[in-house]
């Protein structure tokens, strides 16, 4: 069921032209500059879009300006600040990831944005099947979680297992949803 919910979602996904991918993004972007969980952040976590995800250039771009921005280093199951968005290199995944890696303490994040494919109204998430953010997830406890998605990404049900971890609230083009 998972299995065939990621690959129907990844096609819809993949229909999106790139002026739409960046139309919508540019909204939901707009609204996280708006969360006060962002703007009390000093150190945000942060996924490198690639493949049609909600695009995170501008918001790491905007946050790099007066925040530290770390993002997931998946290989070695890291997390590491990123100084630009020019110093990456993609990995066996096609993910950008920095070139220098600068390994950062999971305490000193302020507020985490994260993908999936899909989602529901609960703020469940499906990602890749890895279980890298779920492993991710359960370590950061106390920190806000946001998963950055497209309005139709967000089912009203989807099948959940005991490992998968809840997102705190998904922020949409039209709207944001809250555990």
């Amino acid at each position: 069921m998972k299995a065939e919910l990621r690959e129907k979602m990844l096609i819809k996904r993949s229909q999106l032209s790139r002026e739409e991918v960046l139309e919508k993004s540019k909204i939901i972007t707009e609204k996280v500059f708006s969360l006060d969980d962002y703007k009390s952040a000093e150190v945000i976590l942060c996924y490198i879009s690639f493949d049609n995800e909600v695009s995170t250039e501008d918001l790491i771009k905007e946050s790099l300006k007066n925040k530290r921005v770390v993002v997931p280093v998946t290989k070695r199951s890291l997390i590491s600040e990123l100084s630009t968005l020019e110093e990456t290199k993609e990995n066996v995944y096609g993910i950008r990831e920095p070139v220098n890696m600068d390994p950062v303490n999971l305490k000193e994040i302020d507020i985490a944005f994260v993908p999936g494919i899909v989602f529901d109204k609960k703020c469940n998430r499906i990602g890749f099947g890895c279980g890298y953010f779920d492993r991710l997830l359960k370590k950061l406890t106390d920190v806000p979680k946001y998963a950055l998605a497209f309005e139709f990404q967000v089912l009203d049900r989807i099948p959940i297992e005991s490992h998968d971890v809840q997102v705190d609230y998904i922020i949409t083009e039209e709207k944001i949803y809250k555990k």
